[in-house]
């Protein structure tokens, strides 16, 4: 199977946005006109189905989270997505689920908003 060259340019821009993103931490925003926007990624160790929605605190460089929600379809996830967003005052647009998706260790890139910033926010929380 052969793919058309439009297909490869686009994959192969897509790469290289990715390894900016992971390199330098900042996004060009094509909403905003060509703003460069920061983002962090936030390590989270989760555990599902707790009495009520909390952060407990930080184990390193991973912020440890409870939440009532159970591990099934997906709930979880839109969950943590909602209660990170609603603890740091920022629009659950701005988190995104980047990987552990079936894990109790998941990472999530929050935008707009730096590592200290985040620090700041969860110990005012």
């Amino acid at each position: 199977m052969q793919l058309s060259s439009r297909i490869l340019r686009q994959a192969q821009h897509a790469h290289i946005v990715l390894i900016y993103e992971l390199m330098f931490g900042r996004i060009c925003n094509p909403a905003r006109k060509g703003r460069i926007m920061t983002f962090s990624i936030l390590k989270l160790h989760v555990t599902p189905r707790s009495s009520k929605n909390e952060i407990i605190g930080w184990r390193d460089d991973v912020l440890c989270v409870k939440i009532t929600a159970p591990p099934v379809e997906g709930a979880a996830n839109s969950a943590i997505v909602k209660f990170i967003a609603d603890a740091l005052g920022v629009r659950k647009s701005q988190v995104e689920l980047v990987s552990g998706e079936k894990s109790r260790e998941k990472s999530v890139r929050i935008e707009g908003l730096t590592q200290s910033e985040i620090r700041e926010r969860v110990k005012s929380s």
